[in-house]
């Protein structure tokens, strides 16, 4: 069962923060720049033959995050013109293993706006 709700709305914005190597930046891994957060159920299928979960599985519970959080914010729905908007890529660190059972919490959050793109960071 999924339950997300938001903390506070609002992008606090992080100075300086991204980068091409963001996944290792200490300074996403400070759970207080995240303004927006929710929880994911883990499943038992979640894991892989090791017993850890399975990166896809964690990817998912990423998309959870960023689908709610765009949602939260009114940037769900199509502009005025009617584009929409895409995810262009992900990029995943692994910094820890991950186990069943449990909740997952994902804070989530504006990292940087582009002219034509926002990228936005999440933490599990």
């Amino acid at each position: 069962m999924r339950s997300c709700s938001s903390v506070k709305i609002g992008c606090d914005m992080v100075p300086g923060c991204y980068t091409r190597k963001m996944s290792r930046d200490k300074r996403l891994q400070d759970r207080s720049i995240y303004p927006h957060w929710c929880t994911d159920t883990v499943r038992f299928s979640d894991q892989d033959a090791a017993g850890h979960i399975n990166n896809v599985a964690l990817c998912a519970y990423l998309e959870t995050a960023r689908l709610t959080f765009i949602r939260d914010v009114g940037m769900m729905a199509n502009g005025a013109d009617g584009t929409r908007g895409i995810s262009a890529g992900m990029t995943v660190s692994f910094l820890a293993e991950s186990h069943w059972p449990g909740q997952v919490a994902l804070g989530t959050g504006v990292i940087r706006i582009g002219t034509s793109s926002i990228t936005v960071g999440s933490a599990a």
